[in-house]
Order: C-alpha cells, then sequence, then structure tokens
C-alpha cells in the first residue's frame, strides 16, 4: 500500500493527471522515446491515480469515469505524436497542460485534485 500511494504521490505531485508523461531524465536525454511507451506510463500511472477509492469519491468520480477522462486525455495529448520522437523536441510543458485542459473541461480542478490528494493521503496512512 504504501508503494502505491508514493507512486500516486508521485502522479499528483506533477500534476493532476499527467504525473511523469515525460519524467526528467527522459526530457534531458537526447534518445527517441516511442510514444507507446509515453502511453503505456500514462496509463499505468492513471490507472494507479483513478483506483484511489479516496481520491475519486472526493473529486466526484467513480474509478471507470476517472479512467476514461485518462483516456481521453491520452488520445488527445498522446496520440498524436509521432511513432517516436526526440526527447529534446517534447514540450513538456504542453504534455502537462493538455491532460489538465482535458479534466478542468469535465469540471475537474488542479486546485481541488490537491486538497483530495491530501485527503486521500489521510485515508491511506
Amino acid at each position: 500500500m504504501k508503494n502505491r500511494i508514493s507512486t500516486l504521490s508521485r502522479v499528483l505531485c506533477l500534476s493532476l493527471v499527467t504525473g511523469a508523461f515525460v519524467t526528467s531524465s527522459i526530457a534531458q536525454s537526447s534518445e527517441m522515446i516511442r510514444r507507446g511507451m509515453l502511453v503505456d506510463m500514462a496509463r499505468n500511472q492513471f490507472s494507479v491515480l483513478c483506483q484511489s477509492e479516496a481520491f475519486a469519491s472526493c473529486m466526484g468520480f467513480t474509478a471507470q469515469a476517472c479512467m476514461d477522462l485518462s483516456e481521453q486525455a491520452i488520445k488527445q495529448c498522446l496520440l498524436p505524436l509521432p511513432e517516436e520522437i526526440s526527447a529534446e523536441k517534447l514540450d513538456n510543458s504542453a504534455l502537462e497542460s493538455c491532460p489538465k485542459t482535458v479534466f478542468s473541461e469535465a469540471g475537474y480542478s488542479e486546485e481541488k485534485a490537491g486538497i483530495c490528494f491530501d485527503e486521500a493521503m489521510k485515508a491511506e496512512s
């Protein structure tokens, strides 16, 4: 459970739903990054976030609604990327703001996510 909370913490600390689409080590690399890797990473992190019952209930959505929004964010924000992209060409600010916009347009603010995260941390400890 502690590992799950630690992962949830990392996801939320980076942003409401983006977490680490691109980690700093990737962002500083000159290697090519597969879009599929970014999608898999995002899905894994969204899954941890959305499966937190305390977080989801505080936000006012079900785990399934959270996953649906997460998938929408992936489709809008990651799937348009080329199949492979240089880490140097990734626009981290766009990758972070795009999913926030998807959730915000659905009525879920980043501010509320911070509050709900704090409540989830209390409930999980």
